[in-house]
């Protein structure tokens, strides 16, 4: 395809693809003696229970359990660092900040500091120990700190796309050095820059939900699938016992599903979903074309009672209605 796109999607199933975050993602770090307790308070996952060097996925929540943001928080020696997508920085910031009364600690904007590069693919690792020799074995979302041509790198386990994948932050004068040398490592490796497209296709196979696409602070973290992103046992944080309900008692109304569409046919964003017999069920909220599995994918909302994987639907087009199967994961 001319813009890459099919070579962009093999890199990932079959060498590595990388994508440059910097201006995608803003992070602030959270230093002072109280870090940890204002964060652990707050957020939705054990922030507590974190080692040095060690991360986790969570959200900031309303107090009625809704996201206000999704970001990940990492625990270094003297500061607390939370990466978060740039079109949600501003809000997350503010809101945290809102919280600090009589807390010792200090948030504040460290985005300038960083280039931010992602890489995944089956290949990764061959591909980063080349570069950087003293990476070790880490577990996901762990932590090491490794020099590349005099330069501090920070590496991150972050499976997304693949398992394993790795994303690394490193100055900004180290960037256009580090890239230029990617595709000279090993001629033979499969090293792509990954578009927008090719990313979103990747991440709906992986039934990844992107924050303002997918969920909103419409939802909580039980609708949008966000399992790993909230603690059942820390005790209280805000919207706690929301969540805490939703699991033990009420369970929530609708739930984020994926979707197997069973012809050609790319169904549009909003577009209805239909049980078989023609009552509405639930929307799409993104979908798109996967070349590896040769059928077009969904994320979309159902009512939790038909989340049913197997259970077949229809989904509305602008051509008509398309049949589908809720599936749970397309690997």
């Amino acid at each position: 395809m001319a813009d890459g796109f099919l070579e962009q999607y093999n890199a990932v199933k079959n060498g590595v693809g990388w994508r440059d975050l910097t201006q995608e993602r803003g992070k602030f770090a959270a230093v002072g003696p109280d870090r940890i307790t204002f964060l652990h308070a707050l957020l939705s996952n054990d922030v507590e229970s974190l080692g040095e060097d060690t991360g986790i996925y969570t959200t900031l929540l309303t107090p009625t359990g809704k996201i206000i943001a999704d970001f990940y928080c990492y625990r270094l020696a003297e500061s607390v660092l939370l990466d978060v997508r740039m079109d949600l920085f501003d809000k997350l910031l503010t809101k945290l900040r809102k919280y600090i009364i009589m807390d010792d600690v200090e948030l504040s904007d460290i985005s300038s500091e960083y280039s931010h590069l992602s890489f995944q693919g089956p290949e990764v690792s061959q591909l980063l120990r080349s570069k950087l020799a003293d990476v070790p074995d880490l577990p996901p979302l762990g932590i090491a700190h490794c020099v590349w041509e005099g330069h501090s790198v920070v590496v991150i386990r972050k499976d997304e796309l693949s398992t394993p994948g790795f994303e690394l932050l490193l100055p900004f004068k180290a960037l256009s050095g580090f890239l230029a040398g990617l595709t000279l490592t090993d001629p033979g490796l499969e090293v792509k820059e990954l578009g927008d497209r090719a990313y979103d296709v990747l991440r709906l196979e992986k039934g990844i939900p992107i924050y303002g696409i997918d969920m909103s602070e419409k939802n909580n973290p039980l609708e949008a699938g966000l399992r790993e992103s909230y603690s059942l046992t820390k005790g209280c944080y805000v919207g706690q016992e929301v969540v805490a309900k939703a699991t033990n008692i009420g369970g929530v109304a609708r739930v984020l599903s994926q979707f197997q569409c069973l012809d050609q046919t790319v169904p549009d964003a909003d577009g209805k979903i239909f049980s078989e017999d023609g009552q509405e069920i639930g929307w799409i909220t993104s979908a798109g074309y996967s070349p590896g599995l040769g059928f077009p994918i969904a994320l979309g909302y159902l009512k939790r009672a038909v989340s049913v994987p197997g259970t077949s639907c229809l989904i509305e087009s602008g051509s008509g209605k398309i049949p589908a199967r809720i599936v749970e994961a397309f690997d």
